[in-house]
């Protein structure tokens, strides 16, 4: 957790965008946009093991990039996704993302949130 609380500095500082997600008073996720060359790049962490592997993380990116569209005048949102991590790219690929590039070790991702909003509010059930 340290190493992630320095990481989140060292992104405030750079002027990305954070967010935090929370349950009451605990921390289950970090949230963030980084700009780079023109691109913005949407991440996710679930930091507490009680919320890995439930399911969660593609309602939680959707629920940021909803968040960070209504902070931002971008419309294009990339991810760049370990190939190791499937869950994650299943995760994605689940909320709307396509497959942008290949790289050697990492998909990129990308989503269109003009073309694809009215989708991503049907694939979010509120509880």
């Amino acid at each position: 957790i340290q190493e992630q609380k320095s990481y989140l500095k060292k992104l405030r500082k750079d002027g990305n965008e954070l967010l935090q997600i929370t349950n009451g008073n605990t921390l289950v996720a970090t949230t963030g946009l980084q700009f780079k060359k023109n691109k913005v790049y949407q991440g996710i962490l679930i930091v507490n093991k009680n919320y890995v592997a439930k399911g969660l993380a593609k309602y939680f990116i959707l629920m940021s990039i909803i968040k960070f569209k209504s902070m931002s005048s971008k419309n294009e949102f990339f991810a760049g996704v370990d190939l190791k991590n499937i869950a994650s790219i299943k995760s994605y690929i689940g909320c709307g993302f396509k497959v942008f590039k290949k790289k050697k070790n990492i998909d990129i991702l990308s989503i269109n949130i003009k073309k694809s909003m009215p989708k991503l509010y049907k694939k979010i059930k509120i509880y």
